[in-house]
Order: structure tokens, then C-alpha cells, then sequence
């Protein structure tokens, strides 16, 4: 927008403004709050909470017109406690858009720049790898539990022999008994504690030569 200097007025309101107000909401505020009249072909700049944005708002006998201004670094208000509204010229305008701490924040967003680009680089590296497989180690199936983890001297232990079913029918010299399988449980008795010593025959079938051992029983 082009003004020529000499001749203009502005005029800054001095309470912060939502930038989502627009023609109508700044004209209300011209009219009823700064009591001015928003007619005039004046400037009247608005600016929001954070200082880091400004509207400003004119009347140029076609139209309303709007000229919005967001700062990266720096802001445009230091105090919200020293402002008020007020008047100033062209120059005063232009000199109240120059960032006020814009040094120190430009150090703070070059960090943040930083920042995100250590990160972002990080991300593709992961990206590129392949992720390791986790895989839950699962028991062993009749694992053998020969080792006990009690001390037979202190705890009882009751030995329980369990049949094998597979022998049922047959002769003793159509099997042989290759091994077998131990399996402890822990049981309660009448004010004591009892270890349940299950022993599991392990068959072979001498016609078939097939292997056969019969559960442990539930606890």
C-alpha cells in the first residue's frame, strides 16, 4: 500500500486483539472502544497478545482493506503494561513493526532449527533399518525336571508312579521301558507342604518303534 507520509494519521488500540477478528470486528472496535470514525481514511492497527502479529485496518473509498503482518523473530510489544492507545505518524508505524528482542530469539529458533534437524536426520536413519524380530522364548514341551529347585531334606516328597496307557494289552516283550520323565508338583496337606514326585515310564514299541510317555497330571 502506498500513503503519502505527510498525511496520514495512525492510530495503534492498546490492548491485545484476536487476529481472527476481521472488517467488521476491528470496525467495531475503531467506532465503539477507540471512538473514532473508521470513515476517515486513517490507519488503525490492532495487534495480538504474543505481539508477534499486526492488522491494520483502512477505508480507501472503495472498500474496506485489511494489511496483516506476522514477525518471525521478535516482537512488537515488549510491556503490554506500558501501552495505550494512541496516535502516531507514518515513521512511528514503520518503526513499531522493526522487532523489539529479535537478536535473542533468533539464537533461540536457530537452536530449534537445529533442533528438528537432528531429529529429522535421526528418523531416516531409522527408517533405513531393518527392526530386529522379538520373539517370546516359549517352555519346552516335556521339558525334563530331573534338577530339583527344593531341597529334599526339608520338604517331603511323595513319589507317585504313573502307568503308561499304551501298555495296556500287550506283553512285556512286545515294549521296552527306554527311560523316564519326572515332573514335581507342589501340594498342601493338613499343616504341611508335600512335593508330588510324578515318574513317567518312556516306551518303545518294538513292532512299530514308536516312543510313547504319558502326561503329568494337572496340578
Amino acid at each position: 500500500m502506498f500513503f503519502p507520509e505527510g498525511h496520514i494519521r495512525v492510530f495503534v488500540y492498546g490492548y491485545p486483539v484476536s487476529m481472527r477478528l476481521s472488517h467488521d470486528g476491528l470496525y467495531a472496535l475503531v467506532r465503539h472502544h477507540m471512538e473514532r470514525d473508521p470513515l476517515s481514511g486513517d490507519l488503525y492497527g490492532f495487534i495480538n497478545r504474543r505481539a508477534n502479529q499486526i492488522k491494520i485496518l483502512y477505508f480507501d473509498r472503495s472498500g474496506w482493506c485489511l494489511w496483516p503482518k506476522r514477525l518471525e523473530r521478535g516482537r512488537l510489544v515488549t510491556d503490554w503494561s506500558g501501552v495505550r492507545t494512541r496516535e502516531m505518524d507514518w515513521t512511528g508505524l514503520k518503526l513499531l513493526q522493526a522487532p523489539r528482542g529479535a537478536g535473542r530469539r533468533a539464537g533461540r529458533a536457530g537452536h530449534g532449527l537445529r533442533r528438528r534437524a537432528r531429529h529429522a536426520s535421526a528418523a531416516r536413519e531409522d527408517r533405513g533399518r531393518r527392526p530386529r524380530a522379538r520373539t517370546r522364548r516359549q517352555p519346552a514341551a516335556n521339558a525334563d525336571e530331573t534338577n530339583l529347585f527344593f531341597d529334599e531334606r526339608k520338604v517331603p516328597v511323595e513319589v507317585i508312579a504313573v502307568p503308561n496307557p499304551e501298555t495296556e494289552g500287550l506283553a512285556p516283550d512286545q515294549y521296552e521301558v527306554i527311560g523316564e520323565k519326572v515332573t514335581h508338583r507342589l501340594a498342601q496337606r493338613p499343616g504341611s507342604h508335600v512335593v508330588l514326585k510324578y515318574v513317567r515310564p518312556v516306551i518303545k514299541r518294538r513292532d512299530t518303534q514308536v516312543l510313547s510317555c504319558p502326561p503329568a497330571p494337572c496340578a
